[in-house]
């Protein structure tokens, strides 16, 4: 029971990283398109994807669907701290954080990729 309960919460961080990558790709080609999604491409689905993609490697690399969602929390939870102190639009408004966001989610996904590589002569 609670290997398949583990394995439910495994797929869905999965698949949150796979929809918020795909958001971001779709609003990354219509912000340059018209510029009038930027706000939220850049302020919204990038950031959320970084934070998905380091759920799931730390969900990966525990092998706990549970650790990587608490720190899912946790990060959300600075993130909306610094929204009511009105410090998280400066960062996320930042230019020079976008490569450093693309570049956790990158970081990330090879993490997963790694940790979940088939392995030789284990059956």
């Amino acid at each position: 029971m609670y290997l398949a309960c583990t394995c439910d919460r495994m797929v869905l961080l999965t698949r949150a990283v796979a929809v918020f990558a795909l958001d971001a790709v779709l609003g990354l080609l219509a912000s340059a398109a018209s510029g009038a999604v930027v706000a939220l491409t850049f302020g919204w689905l990038i950031p959320m994807t970084a934070v998905c993609a380091l759920a799931l490697a730390v969900a990966v690399a525990a092998r706990s669907a549970s650790v990587g969602a608490g720190v899912a929390a946790w990060v959300i939870t600075v993130l909306a701290g610094q929204t009511a102190g009105g410090q998280l639009t400066a960062s996320v408004t930042n230019a020079h954080a976008y490569l450093p966001y693309l570049a956790v989610a990158a970081c990330c996904a090879a993490i997963v990729i790694y940790a979940t590589r088939p392995q030789r002569g284990l059956q």
